[in-house]
């Protein structure tokens, strides 16, 4: 009972002023992010939409929270349509904020690479795009929850908003574990490209008014460290975040082996040749074979899940495992539907490879050579 008070306590002297703060914090971020220059960067844009997001997810999901907790008025408990509806846009907002925030860190990213071509694609009209197609993705991909949560009576006269499957509460639980591992080694990943073009830049910096003995050895170890990463500039942008989304994909689809041996060969090639092509960023070869093979993955990978779906199903349902294969199969679907978009991603790789100087250094000279000065 004690747990119980002060939490009601927690919710009833602290909530409303973080309330009030978070809210005037939000309000106060949008005004200056809001401003005439500020609105031309586009990072700035992105700032915008996560300020927007955390306004958003402020008023409803925690404002809903302190009622619930601190005064025992459960909105979502009392009204069949507020109960998913609210479970819905929590489960929205919570993601559209990391989301936003992922982007920024993306944007900073290309914006301080050294690559000229890099650093065009930092622009206003490529924030919108983002902001409004991911938007619109998550919105479609939360519809789960407007089916799975409803009101339940869990002892007589009191009810609660609740998801009475345990393969749904499973896969909440997977999805939030996946979400709060992704979204922080995304953001690290561009933060260490950021703090190497850092590095670099610095590094030049140096050169202009340290003695040379000084600038020699401090640049000799900084570049020994960082030479490596700053080799993988022109494809860990992209083709890094695909590779390492298409691990953990597979990784939760191993969580129940119910696919043939050549649907699991075949995702073992994928990660391999994404791998070989980062390895080795000056050569379009290796993203050819991948994109040959992610085609082809598409096919064989929706024969194999018809195919081997109710197998599987049975199989884990005689074991009484029905949450591993559920979890699993959730995600073979998904990364199925991912791999189309995948693959756009990847030619555009493949082109930008194509367009690259290192490709253009060489130009055909005529095999006739005069003899004799004739």
């Amino acid at each position: 009972m004690s747990l119980a008070i002060a939490q009601m306590d927690l919710y009833q002297y602290g909530g409303a002023p973080l309330l009030i703060v978070g809210i005037v914090g939000c309000i106060l971020s949008l005004l200056i992010f809001s401003t005439k220059n500020l609105r031309k960067n586009p990072c700035s844009i992105y700032f915008i939409a996560y300020n927007i997001a955390n306004l958003c997810q402020i008023c409803t999901s925690f404002l809903q929270a302190i009622l619930a907790y601190g005064y025992n008025i459960d909105i979502a408990s009392s009204n069949t349509f507020l109960c998913p509806f609210i479970c819905y846009i929590g489960y929205v907002f919570d993601i559209l904020s990391p989301f936003y925030l992922t982007l920024a860190s993306i944007d900073r990213m290309l914006v301080t690479s050294r690559n000229a071509r890099t650093r065009q694609r930092s622009t206003t009209h490529l924030a919108y795009k983002c902001i409004i197609c991911g938007t619109i993705c998550w919105i479609l991909f939360h519809i789960h929850a407007l089916i799975s949560f409803r009101i339940i009576e869990i002892i007589p006269n009191y009810y609660i908003c609740y998801s009475g499957s345990n393969v749904y509460l499973a896969f909440a639980n997977y999805y939030a574990l996946t979400k709060t591992i992704t979204i922080p080694i995304l953001m690290l990943i561009c933060e260490i490209i950021v703090f190497v073009h850092f590095i670099f830049v610095s590094m030049v910096l140096l050169a202009d008014w340290l003695p040379k003995s000084y600038h020699i050895n401090q640049v000799t170890i900084i570049a020994l460290g960082v030479w490596g990463i700053i080799q993988y500039e022109s494809v860990i942008q992209v083709e890094l975040i695909i590779v390492f989304v298409h691990f953990i994909f597979v990784s939760m689809v191993l969580l129940a082996d119910w696919l043939p041996k050549s649907y699991h060969i075949n995702q073992v090639t994928i990660i391999a040749l994404g791998v070989w092509g980062i390895i080795q960023y000056e050569s379009v070869i290796q993203v050819e074979l991948l994109m040959l093979i992610k085609l082809i993955s598409i096919l064989v990978d929706s024969i194999a899940i018809g195919m081997y779906f109710q197998i599987g199903k049975h199989a884990y349902a005689t074991q009484h495992h029905t949450t591993y294969f559920t979890i699993s199969a959730f995600f073979a679907i998904f990364l199925l539907v991912l791999k189309p978009v995948m693959l756009l991603l990847i030619s555009h790789v493949r082109q930008e490879r194509l367009n690259n100087a290192v490709f253009d250094s060489w130009t055909p000279t005529s095999g006739y050579a005069s003899v004799g000065g004739r």
